[in-house]
């Protein structure tokens, strides 16, 4: 693949001085590199003028009904309070905390629902974003400060920083962007790819020597084995995020008591490599999927479908109670979209194209040819809830 950008020179450069590296550690490069990066950049990588699309830019309707699965949350730790007798209870804070949160809009269509539809909760919301991307930041202070009243609620925080909380954790695809390694079934073991440079960008396969990696490999696919009634077949590939393990049981040291929402693209190990696929990764460029990955280097989004099966294992680890996975249709229709498409379109005073319009984001966030099914919805519960 040609070396055709200024991250891609780079990146070749430090391999012609110290060899291979791991494909999760060129996917680091690629989307992390300090100014480089394709998340670092200033750049427009979501809606038209970018590379993808997010269900919170379908149209608020699914912010504001992820806004109604946290208020009924909130309802149930409220209503759980212990209060003593002869007093009122205690309105203390509604922290929610987003990883990873975009452009912004579905924190903004979150404090909207908020605003119009639960005005106590709302003067006691607080909103953290935690982003690590200076040009997201910027762009999410711009979309939410489009509401001068947004602004006041909201906080941005490093993961470091973060302080232990009784509230809501939020990640609206933000694991499918954590580095991952490739992995390959080769005709005795397991080997990873690595990326090196000849004249171009080139793969190659190595023994696996991290001791973790190994061993989780080893796990998923005994488990997958087990559950297809056969052997791995000799090259087939999977993809295995030890960052995404890590991030899980890092939210058990942050969540004292309350629910992680985990929303994404993705499915059980069973159902995502299935015989003869060369796994999941891929690569978004300008709304084109492809597999060259060593092209436009920087400029093009890097991604997997998530396994669940592998955060829900890391989730009970931590000491979570782990919700079976739903599709997002299923998530969003039990959390009454279709009741709240009503209620915006009487807060809001739509017109009749308007609410018209807004009815028909329910198709394209629960139809299965859309994004009903192929997104999944992953809720951990704290165990002393």
């Amino acid at each position: 693949m040609p070396i055709d950008t200024p991250l891609a020179k780079l990146i070749a450069e430090q391999i012609r001085e110290s060899g291979a590296i791991s494909f999760r550690d060129f996917m680091e490069l690629a989307l992390y590199h300090p100014g480089l990066g394709y998340y670092t950049r200033p750049q427009a990588r979501i809606g038209t003028k970018g590379d993808f699309y997010t269900a919170s830019q379908v149209g608020p309707l699914f912010g504001w009904t992820v806004a109604h699965a946290i208020e009924k949350t909130f309802d149930e730790s409220e209503s759980s309070a212990p209060v003593l007798k002869g007093r009122k209870p205690a309105r203390s804070a509604l922290t929610v905390i987003e990883f990873g949160a975009g452009e912004g809009f579905l924190a903004r269509d979150i404090l909207e629902y908020f605003q119009y539809q639960n005005a106590d909760y709302f003067e006691r919301l607080r909103y953290i974003i935690v982003e690590e991307s200076g040009s997201f930041r910027k762009r999410q202070r711009g979309v939410l400060s489009e509401e001068a009243k947004f602004l006041k609620h909201v906080a941005w925080s490093s993961a470091e920083n973060l302080e232990q909380i009784d509230g809501i954790i939020l990640a609206n695809e933000f694991v499918d962007a954590l580095p991952f390694h490739r992995v390959v079934r080769a005709e005795e073991t397991f080997q990873e790819i690595f990326v090196d440079v000849t004249e171009d960008f080139c793969e190659r396969r190595t023994d696996i020597t991290s001791p973790r990696l190994a061993e989780s490999v080893a796990g998923l696919v005994a488990d997958w084995e087990e559950k297809a009634g056969e052997s791995w077949p000799v090259n087939q590939q999977l993809e295995f995020s030890i960052g995404a393990v890590d991030w899980i049981s890092s939210l058990a040291g942050i969540l004292n008591k309350g629910t992680v929402f985990i929303l994404d693209y993705g499915a059980n190990a069973a159902e995502l490599y299935r015989i003869g696929t060369r796994g999941t990764a891929k690569a978004f460029y300008r709304h084109q999927l492809s597999e060259n990955f060593y092209e436009h280097i920087g400029e093009q989004d890097l991604t997997a479908d998530v396994n669940f099966t592998a955060l829900a294992s890391a989730a009970r680890a931590a000491g979570f109670h782990v919700e079976p996975l739903r599709t997002q249709a299923e998530f969003l229709l039990s959390n009454e979209i279709e009741k709240v498409v009503q209620w915006r379109a009487e807060a809001l005073k739509l017109d009749d194209e308007s609410a018209r319009r807004s009815r028909r984001q329910i198709l394209n966030l629960i139809l299965p040819e859309a994004m009903g099914t192929r997104f999944k919805a992953l809720v951990l519960r704290s165990r002393v809830d």
